[in-house]
């Protein structure tokens, strides 16, 4: 008796007739092929092996990775591949590591670095700029602060600007002057006093002051 070979596309005339007779001249086909779509009728597809597709896998519903036993590997994309493809870890890991320069921040703007620039922040575009260091701009401070923050030529300025009388100098001691009094050295400060007090004359001493003063 010839073989008989039962293929899942067969009929089922063709499937009753071949296997009218069992026997050991009976044999299946171990690389059966669909003639068409597998209805699974609801039923699920369970076992041990692998699944090999060429083509696409297209799943209607949710692919999780609780619904899949083992791990699940893809291609990596190259960086800068901006796509709703699948990433990988690999791929993340590369493109985070690209990530590696100030520049690259949506906060800074740096153009045309030059040695010892400094970055400040620029309020007026909420970003930090790159600056020359000899154009850096700060804050100016009220005169008399006296602290550890740094200071802008116009603070500077206004400093030795207030500093335009003789009580303010730290060699003198004047206190209380009155019209014609003199200053004296005193071995350490220049102190205010009267002629008298000085110990000059005053006859004429007070005449020839009175005369040169108007």
């Amino acid at each position: 008796m010839a073989l008989q070979t039962v293929n899942l596309t067969d009929t089922f005339d063709e499937w009753r007739i071949k296997t009218n007779t069992l026997g050991a001249g009976i044999v299946f086909d171990i690389s059966p092929q669909l003639g068409g779509n597998l209805d699974l009728n609801s039923n699920d597809i369970t076992g041990t092996g692998n699944i090999n597709i060429t083509g696409a896998l297209t799943v209607s519903g949710i692919l999780t990775g609780a619904s899949i036993a083992g791990t699940v590997a893809g291609t990596t994309q190259s960086v800068g591949n901006n796509t709703t493809l699948l990433a990988t870890t690999a791929f993340v890991t590369a493109a985070v590591q690209l990530e590696d320069t100030l520049a690259e921040m949506n906060d800074t703007t740096i153009s045309s670095l030059a040695n010892l620039d400094l970055l400040q922040y620029d309020s007026g575009t909420s970003k930090w700029v790159n600056t020359a260091i000899g154009t850096v701009v700060g804050a100016t401070q009220a005169v008399g602060n006296n602290s550890t923050l740094l200071v802008t030529t116009a603070f500077v300025t206004a400093a030795v600007a207030s500093k335009d009388t003789l009580e303010e100098m730290n060699d003198t001691t004047i206190s209380s002057p009155a019209n014609l009094e003199i200053l004296q050295y005193t071995g350490s400060v220049w102190e205010n006093k009267t002629a008298s007090a000085a110990g000059l004359p005053t006859t004429g001493f007070t005449i020839a002051m009175a005369v040169a003063l108007g």
